[in-house]
């Protein structure tokens, strides 16, 4: 599987979730009840596979620094790009990542999801630990790093086993960037995988 694959599947790993929540920590209340509420759509047999995903894709617009993320991604060119380029670039990051990640959760099969350890990384932000286990497959590690904004958590990274989701979209948004037109081909490239 690659390692962008794993990523995916591992951000929204709720299936079947059992959680312990540490109940003095709003961080880790946070990606609790994320995961509640990917339970409650995953559990509901009455839901489509595209209800799913346009709830999910609520879910996600809703929890992810979009804005903090996407600076991340595009590294050094984001100084370079001009003030039109940074928002037409952000608004084709939010549709891709929003709908990559969403489409991916329909098939995901999790039954155990904890929260096992909290703590603060740097000055603020705070590492969520939780261990989640697939049915025959054991247990994999996922840390989600999490800043407060306006009074509510935003997911700003996802580790799966030490693998950030940030720095692997990094690492490929840097290849199309090298090799198809700068910023105007990585925004053609996300649109042309959204409008599909």
């Amino acid at each position: 599987m690659r390692p962008v694959t794993a990523i995916f599947l591992g951000l929204f790993v709720f299936v079947g979730m059992t959680a312990t929540v540490r109940a003095d920590n709003p961080a880790a209340q946070r990606i609790h009840k994320l995961g509640q509420d990917v339970l409650a759509v995953m559990a509901d047999p009455s839901i489509s596979k595209d209800q799913r995903i346009a709830h999910f894709s609520g879910l996600l617009a809703r929890d992810l620094d979009i804005p903090v993320i996407g600076r991340f991604v595009l590294g050094r060119h984001w100084r370079n790009a001009s003030h039109s380029q940074r928002i037409t670039y952000l608004r084709a990051f939010k549709r891709y990542v929003v709908r990559t990640y969403s489409d991916r959760l329909g098939g995901a099969n999790f039954n155990q999801f904890k929260v096992t350890s909290v703590r603060t990384v740097g000055k603020r932000d705070i590492l969520v630990r939780t261990q989640i286990t697939r049915p025959n497959k054991g247990s994999v590690f996922a840390d989600w790093r999490v800043r407060e904004r306006k009074g509510a958590y935003k997911i700003l990274d996802l580790f799966i086993e030490g693998v950030s989701m940030s720095m692997t979209l990094r690492q490929e948004f840097g290849a199309v960037l090298r090799h198809k037109g700068g910023i105007k081909g990585l925004i053609a490239m996300m649109n042309s995988r959204t409008t599909t």
